[in-house]
């Protein structure tokens, strides 16, 4: 009943819970109050064992399919976890994986895996695996680029303006120098004023 990491979950019509112990590589059965049933897997790449089981799903006559990440292949189990056969490997051709990390299957027993890394769906028949379609490539990086570039165009000219604002400053200043306020006070006519009376005090010590 302990788990480490358990990335997904499927329920039976019988209200079983089946978990993808992800980081414990096995799965394990619970009633739908929790109470631990049972469990199988281990680490390995031998029939019933995984390499981080991450998705389970259950197809139309409840036999228990598990993505088995690390192995690159899809496992089927009887609801009580015999195992009963794989499809899978590690490569880019048909019914080939490149980490798969997804599994729905639809109300008519097709299974499509989330291929992740080959940037596709593949959808396979109910009986053994077999496949009935693929969809998806990878997006190309061309498209993503110039919406990259377009921003940093855009956020240029407003970094501009705000310098071009600060220059009117300097052209304050001239008025604070007020050149014309230090005539005004005209120092040198006081000093000629005062200079005839000493002249005057004297002429009447002659007298």
């Amino acid at each position: 009943g302990e788990f480490e990491s358990p990335w997904d979950v499927a329920v039976d019509s019988m209200e079983n819970v089946y978990v993808a112990d992800t980081f414990n590589n096995r799965v394990q059965k619970f009633t739908l109050r929790g109470q631990f049933v049972g469990l199988w897997g281990t680490d390995g790449s031998d029939k019933g064992q995984f390499k981080y089981p991450s998705a389970i799903a259950l197809d139309p006559n409840e036999d228990v399919l598990v993505v088995d990440t690390g192995n690159n292949r899809v496992q089927k189990f009887t609801s009580d976890g015999t195992f009963h056969h794989s499809w899978g490997s590690r490569g880019t051709g048909n019914s080939q994986f490149i980490q798969p990390w997804g599994i729905f299957v639809d109300s008519r027993g097709y299974i499509y895996v989330a291929d992740s890394g080959n940037n596709r769906i593949q959808a396979f028949r109910k009986h053994r695996g077999i496949l009935y379609f693929i969809f998806g490539e990878k997006q190309a990086p061309e498209e993503t680029t110039p919406a990259s570039k377009t921003p940093v165009q855009t956020v240029m000219p407003p970094a501009i303006t705000p310098a071009l604002t600060q220059t009117p400053s300097p052209v304050e200043t001239t008025p604070a120098m007020t050149p014309t306020e230090s005539p005004t006070v005209e120092i040198p006519t006081e000093s000629p004023t005062e200079e005839p009376s000493p002249g005057v005090t004297k002429t009447q010590e002659n007298f």
